[in-house]
């Protein structure tokens, strides 16, 4: 059981800010990267000028050594462990110390200032001699180099001098005399830790996944389990899948050691070795996700109605590593549209996904002749929703779109580019755009009433009588030629898929 010890006496930040760069104090690898707005920055540094509380600096001593990074550039370091390791206010210490030191090179948006008339701290200095860099004011010698340029300024004028002197000297002292309380946690595992994270981070953020397995499998001179998963994401950006979270490439990381994604922990990857595995992992999961682009015409991770559809997929190529057979891509690909339509993985509990895998692993062990129990679809009518990304009745009518074209233009590199909205934020009302060139078209005669013949129109899935019913203000019947068009479209995929359709 973790040994929470507060400290009665408050620690000065420029003492924690020593710490840090002297090694004794350093940022976990699992903690996130350094993400504050310039906003964030003058707010905290504006609550320092004020004297308002910021909250304690949350420090760890784990049971063995962890990888850490800069706490300015979050790249890895293999420097000699630190004494503890910042669980909370690693954002705080990065704002603090990025903007007070001037001893190494920084980026610049580290370079604050503070405005000695407004006593306001801004990213611009729109205030001439009257604006001072932070970390000048925080190094005695340049504050003095900056008030004698005052002095200079406002010779003649003995009072504004000596208010700007006053504000500039008490900056310093805020700075140089602003307190904190540090809380150490001792004697407790990654687990705890953890768990403590969680509890205390205002934003409610957990340690990662990918982060935390950093921590339980890190080796010294060993490649960081966070480089390789961005390997993996970058491998993956020739299909547009390259911004999928890291948290779904792990789970497909314990087919790899016989186990279920929904049945097992991160501790249970820790003996796994991942570096001599990945070859194998990224290979496994780029098939996956090449069956989907190519196949499925899952243009971009974006689309993917469902993150456990490529889980279920990486299982399967994970077993047929030798290729796959037209029939079991046919069979794969009524197996995806189905679940999409149907909305099966929508209710994510253990209850509901669990015979989903099952039924499907019992397909890849050929103890059943298809992947899933098919019934008959019953076309949903109803195609007065809202567009949102996140809704997988929207991508399943981006799927049938892109079906269309591919259809009308075999041949054409399609992507998806978003869509144009008219104006309502119905489906019905956002024309998807999968070349370049498309954005302009629909805008062009949408918008400006320009003249687009009927078979490039059909590429755009629209038609003259919709266009001539939006240019005449007739917006329901628009509407209603658009959702008809559109079932079409769905129904057309469905059959494509040898789904039965009622």
């Amino acid at each position: 059981m973790a040994r929470i010890d507060i400290k009665s006496d408050r620690e000065f930040f420029r003492e924690i800010y020593k710490k840090v760069e002297a090694g004794k104090y350093g940022i976990p690898s699992f903690q996130r990267d350094f993400v504050w707005t310039s906003s964030k920055i003058v707010d905290f540094f504006d609550s320092i000028w004020k004297g308002y509380p910021i909250g304690a600096v949350i420090l760890w001593k784990p049971d063995s050594d962890l990888p850490t990074k800069d706490i300015l550039t979050d790249e890895r370091q293999d420097n000699t462990p630190p004494e503890y390791y910042v669980l909370d206010g690693r954002q705080r210490l990065t704002s603090f110390y990025g903007c007070v030191q001037n001893k190494r090179k920084r980026d610049r948006k580290f370079d604050l200032y503070f405005n000695l008339d407004t006593e306001q701290f801004s990213f611009k200095n729109k205030a001439g001699i009257l604006g001072l860099k932070v970390a000048d004011v925080y190094d005695t010698f340049e504050l003095l180099m900056r008030l004698q340029e005052i002095i200079r300024h406002f010779g003649n004028d003995a009072e504004k001098t000596k208010k700007y002197i006053e504000k500039a000297n008490k900056l310093n002292a805020v700075l140089q005399g602003y307190t904190v309380s540090e809380i150490f946690i001792e004697d407790c595992s990654l687990d705890e830790a953890e768990e403590v994270f969680a509890r205390i981070n205002s934003k409610g953020t957990d340690i990662t996944k990918d982060y935390k397995l950093q921590a339980l499998t890190y080796k010294r001179g060993n490649r960081l389990v966070t480089e390789l998963i961005s390997d993996i994401k970058q491998s993956l950006a020739v299909y547009h899948f390259e911004t999928i979270k890291s948290d779904y490439i792990i789970a497909c990381f314990y087919k790899f050691i016989g186990k279920n994604f929904y049945d097992a922990k991160v501790e249970d990857l820790a003996q796994f070795d991942l570096e001599k595995n990945f070859s194998s992992i990224a290979q496994c999961i780029q098939r996956s996700i090449e069956f989907l682009h190519n196949d499925c015409l899952v243009l971009s991770e974006k689309i993917l109605p469902y993150k456990n559809q490529l889980i279920a997929l990486t299982w399967y190529f994970f077993s047929h590593k030798e290729g796959i057979e037209q029939h079991d891509q046919n069979v794969l690909r009524k197996w995806f549209f189905y679940t999409t339509y149907n909305k099966l993985f929508n209710n994510g509990s253990l209850s509901n996904i669990r015979p989903i895998f099952n039924h499907f692993q019992n397909y890849i062990d050929g103890k059943a002749a298809e992947p899933l129990y098919y019934s008959v679809v019953e076309i949903d009518n109803r195609i007065d929703f809202r567009f949102r990304l996140s809704d997988v009745h929207t991508d399943f009518v981006i799927l049938a779109t892109i079906n269309r074209r591919k259809k009308l233009e075999p041949d054409a590199n399609l992507s998806y580019k978003g869509s144009v909205k008219l104006g309502s934020e119905l489906v019905t009302h956002h024309i998807i755009c999968l070349t370049e060139s498309d954005r302009h078209q629909i805008e062009a005669v949408m918008m400006r009433g320009e003249y687009l013949d009927k078979e490039k129109l059909q590429l755009l899935a629209l038609t003259p009588e919709m266009i001539a019913a939006y240019r005449n203000g007739q917006i329901k019947l628009f509407q209603e030629l658009r959702q008809q068009y559109i079932l079409e479209m769905e129904r057309e995929l469905l059959e494509l898929n040898n789904i039965q359709l009622q």
